[in-house]
């Protein structure tokens, strides 16, 4: 069984793709959902090792990163990290999250927890699981699984929300998380969320339906 795969959807990432693969690709393997860029993403992230599915059209993150969780229960791997196509979260971040699941204490799930929320509608969302799960921030895109995780639940998640579903899940199923505290750089373009309406919109509609959810 191999340890870790890099699951990342990129869509027209060029920009970055490859200065974060090669960054990453030196120990690591690392698998791009090109989902359904029109730019040279697919073609950069193979030219820097990665290996890459590509989507004939955008079907949005958290369908591309469903492709990455069966195709590492396919290949066999023991854990899933995600990490953003953007550049924002850091490498060495990412590492510490390894040097975390490779601890001789096991761990399921591994959140990073950003130190600034930049939507009004992140800090809702704060809010709200901080009193239901005692974790500020469910939104970030790096975040690691043991894939039994996935197993057991069946998706990355139909919220739209970067992993929330599948991370509550592992909590109030008494899985072994652990917390890392990160910064992210400021991204140079649009978010992948959309703009300032359309993201917030989607933050809350994500929020609705984790309150309702019993994920027992």
């Amino acid at each position: 069984m191999k340890n870790f795969l890099i699951v990342i959807s990129a869509f027209n990432e060029a920009k970055t793709i490859g200065k974060l693969i090669y960054k990453i690709n030196r120990k690591n393997d690392v698998l791009v959902i090109d989902d359904g860029s029109s730019d040279c993403t697919d073609r950069i992230a193979k030219h820097y090792g990665a290996k890459v599915i590509k989507s004939n059209k955008n079907f949005g993150v958290d369908y591309s990163i469903n492709i990455g969780f069966k195709y590492a229960i396919k290949k066999k791997y023991k854990y899933v990290i995600t990490i953003d196509a953007d550049g924002q979260h850091s490498v060495k971040d990412l590492n510490k999250i390894i040097k975390i699941l490779k601890n001789r204490k096991k761990t399921d799930l591994v959140i990073s927890v950003r130190s600034n929320l930049p939507r009004f509608s992140e800090k809702i969302f704060s809010l709200y699981t901080s009193i239901r799960f005692n974790i500020s921030d469910l939104l970030s895109g790096l975040k690691a699984y043991n894939l039994d995780i996935f197993k057991n639940y069946g998706t990355y998640g139909t919220f739209k929300s970067i992993g929330t579903e599948l991370s509550a899940f592992a909590i109030e199923n008494n899985y072994k998380y652990k917390i890392l505290k990160i910064n992210v750089l400021k991204r140079k373009d649009s978010p992948r969320l959309g703009g300032f309406l359309l993201g917030n919109f989607r933050i809350l509609n994500a929020l609705i339906k984790l309150s309702f959810k019993n994920f027992k």
